[in-house]
């Protein structure tokens, strides 16, 4: 029975397959080298394999290719993926109407379907990430350490002997947690529930965008009604917000809009969208998804990095010491865990910057839609229909950029361009407070691991603030390490994802830990 289930499976993906393949003829690309198979039917035998094989994939056009342009096959489309620093500006300065990357998120993720076509016509919630959570992080730095120390304490207690936990699920909770603090505040970010349907979002929006891409557009909206569970986690969000929107918009109407309100109305993302919503959008079902799509964007990318940060310090514990005099240091300078005292700890950035650099949580960005002919600096032509990226992880490991490039080295960022040539001098042996080149959310065409230009990620800044309250957090209060007779498992690559591999870390309390 389960072998006719598989069989009758796999017969409709391939008839899907079919029917796009005679449906849709996309842009010739006929001029621009392939990795893999380049004809039209036997290109899906590499979108298969580049399921679980992406980033070397990538790695190969990037080495073969490097200075032009390559072609990947997707399922439901080819990617062409731009090689060099050049090309990375040439994409960063293109106007939206030449190359689109609302259209590229658009096929990227299905959200026409998934989400609904709300999200492309007013996508009001990333300008507020963008500009009013970037303004605010100054204020939001005093609940947002003390949400962390609660979800770390409830979570991961400082116990006095070696306690084993997994270590992705537990670190996605903790970071769940606390920036929910600053998305909904308390006590809803602490709700178990409102914390596993945020967590369970993110797979859902993926899960029903892979599943979307091998439909032909005329059936995508009846797959998205068999197949995503989207709607029925709005609804679920909008139980655990209603009470909240309906307690504050009836303390807004007993206060007026004058100086009292101001003062008292919550200073979070909840709040913020209530404020900026327009017409339809202010329902409960439509903030709800708001909340759901600013979690979808923060919790795995920031969850994983941490992960991937935590990783490398079990693996090398002696940057420990380090990190703990950086983050003491700071906090004794700045009067505690201010935005300030964040800003002041350039080991623990750099520390972090390297992490991004080397274990970036996508192998790609900028990606972009070509909505008309597009000529690069170097002469080479997309045409209309093109999907175009960058290969961050590539970019990221090329020794012309970085010297050392396959090496993590956490004080990388720490010191100038000729003492990072010196290959003779040992980590270990640097100065770990001098200044640092640039900081955690900054992006540079040679390191993408945020995007580059107007479209990179418009909640770094914040993710930059929270990552370092959490590192500094660890090193002040634990001690971490692999399980014995365990060690850092190989990354993970699932198509764009660059995962950390699973494995378990244990936590013990310092002694003399700080809070």
């Amino acid at each position: 029975m389960e072998q006719s289930t598989y069989a009758a499976a796999g017969a409709l993906v391939l008839s899907l397959l079919i029917l796009r393949w005679y449906l849709t003829l996309g842009p010739n690309l006929d001029a621009i080298p392939a990795v893999g198979h380049p004809g039209r039917l036997t290109s899906y035998i590499t979108a298969f394999r580049f399921v679980l094989a992406s980033q070397s994939i990538i790695d190969e056009g990037y080495t073969k290719f490097k200075g032009g342009l390559f072609k990947v096959p997707m399922l439901d489309h080819w990617l062409v993926v731009a090689t060099d620093t050049r090309a990375v500006e040439d994409i960063r300065k293109a106007p939206d109407d030449v190359l689109s990357f609302e259209h590229a998120l658009f096929v990227f993720l299905q959200t026409d379907w998934t989400v609904g076509p709300q999200l492309r016509r007013d996508p009001y919630h990333t300008a507020l990430i963008r500009a009013g959570l970037t303004r605010s992080l100054a204020g939001l730095a005093d609940p947002l350490h003390d949400e962390l120390v609660r979800a770390f304490r409830g979570i991961i207690p400082a116990a006095e002997e070696w306690t084993r936990y997994p270590a992705a699920e537990t670190l996605m909770r903790v970071v769940c947690q606390t920036s929910n603090r600053v998305f909904v505040g308390a006590p809803l970010c602490r709700d178990a529930d409102f914390q596993e349907l945020n967590i369970q979002f993110t797979l859902e929006i993926v899960k029903a965008a892979v599943i979307l891409k091998l439909f032909p557009d005329f059936l995508k909206p009846l797959a998205a009604l068999a197949f995503s569970n989207v709607r029925s986690c709005t609804r679920r969000c909008a139980r655990h917000i209603e009470p909240l929107v309906n307690a504050r918009r009836a303390r807004q109407r007993e206060l007026g809009d004058g100086e009292a309100w101001e003062k008292e109305k919550p200073n979070d993302m909840l709040m913020w969208c209530m404020d900026a919503a327009r017409g339809d959008e202010q329902e409960i079902e439509k903030l709800a998804l708001r909340i759901l799509l600013i979690n979808f964007g923060a919790i795995h990318t920031t969850s994983m990095t941490l992960v991937f940060a935590l990783y490398r310090l079990a693996a090398n514990p002696e940057h420990a010491a380090p990190l703990r005099a950086d983050a003491e240091r700071a906090l004794a300078a700045h009067g505690g865990w201010t935005k300030r005292a964040l800003d002041a700890m350039p080991a623990v950035e750099s520390f972090l910057k390297e992490v991004l650099r080397i274990d970036a949580t996508g192998i790609w960005a900028m990606q972009r839609l070509a909505l008309r002919p597009f000529t690069f600096s170097n002469g080479a032509t997309v045409p209309r229909g093109t999907m175009l990226a960058v290969p961050v992880l590539s970019v990221n490991q090329d020794p012309v950029y970085h010297p050392r490039a396959r090496t993590f080295d956490p004080w990388r960022f720490l010191h100038s361009q000729d003492q990072h040539a010196d290959e003779d001098k040992g980590a270990d042996d640097k100065e770990h407070t001098q200044g640092y080149r640039a900081p955690l959310a900054a992006t540079q065409p040679e390191y993408l691991s945020f995007g580059h230009g107007k479209h990179a990620c418009p909640g770094r800044f914040f993710a930059a603030v929270e990552l370092k309250a959490m590192l500094a957090h660890v090193v002040l209060t634990y001690d971490v390490r692999f399980p014995p007779g365990t060690g850092r498992p190989p990354n993970d690559y699932l198509a764009a994802a660059c995962l950390p591999g699973k494995a378990d870390l244990e936590f013990r309390k310092r002694a003399a830990a700080a809070e």
